[in-house]
């Protein structure tokens, strides 16, 4: 079977350990992998049945064993930087640069890798259904329900909006300013834009949830892995729940 996009073709070679694919980059290298032999090569690298299973779907598709070794070169250094990255720049514009993800394609990732609990917080959320439906095909998909939480600025407003289309039994909560509190301990405004990911990733942006937000302004935030601003943007949350600043709609 032939591998017809490079989407494919990477999710096979996540599949090969990294020592392996090295490996085999340089078998191949400067040679013509129509003629090779695989039994020599299976033999030689010592490749299980089941990697070689793999290997052979891939050798399907190339012929050049330098084009190959590139293709496996690249896709290692780009394996490294996403496994050493602890933080990256995120943003929002209609032009591509390089080195820096997009707003829209960094939540996403994150979305799909929610194992557990989901929060998002922003000001307001418009015209942007991509991101309700994904949430859901994400609950619909998973073993378990995935906890997921909301934070908006006025909540009452957005929740019929959310939970219009939302699948019964595994809806999410939603918290806004607490428009009861005292004149002197009430907040203004939620102004903070994050997304949270279990206790593994977070996003803090200053785009909003509307499509303008992620295609057509310039936006710019911090997405990290580091282990001490997740916590801390989490206990924020909670702080601000328990001392009765945002409160459940």
């Amino acid at each position: 079977m032939a591998i017809t996009d490079l989407e494919e073709f990477t999710k096979i070679l996540k599949l090969i350990p990294t020592s392996k694919l090295k490996e085999i980059g340089s078998y191949v290298t400067n040679g013509n992998i129509s003629e090779l032999n695989l039994m020599d090569m299976e033999t030689s690298l010592s490749i299980n049945s089941s990697n070689m299973k793999q290997i052979k779907k891939l050798f399907q598709n190339f012929t050049d064993g330098d084009i190959f070794s590139l293709l496996i070169e690249t896709f290692l250094e780009k394996k490294y930087l996403e496994e050493t990255t602890v933080s990256k720049l995120v943003v929002s514009s209609k032009t591509y640069h390089l080195g820096v993800s997009s707003t829209w394609d960094v939540i996403f990732k994150m979305l799909h890798n929610a194992q557990n609990k989901i929060r998002v917080v922003g000001y307001w959320v418009y015209e942007f259904p991509e991101f309700f439906k994904e949430l859901q095909k994400i609950q619909d998909e998973n073993e378990h329900p995935i906890n997921i939480e909301f934070y908006f600025d006025d909540a009452k407003k957005w929740k019929n909006k959310i939970l219009e289309d939302w699948p019964v039994g595994c809806r999410p909560k939603i918290f806004g300013i607490n428009k009861k509190l005292d004149k002197d301990k009430k907040i203004k405004t939620l102004h903070a834009k994050m997304v949270i990911i279990d206790d593994k990733e977070c996003l803090i942006t200053s785009a909003n949830l509307t499509k303008n937000a992620m295609q057509d302004n310039i936006e710019a935030g911090i997405w990290t892995i580091d282990k001490k601003i997740i916590q801390d943007s989490i206990n924020v949350l909670k702080h601000f729940v328990t001392d009765g600043t945002l409160k459940q709609v």
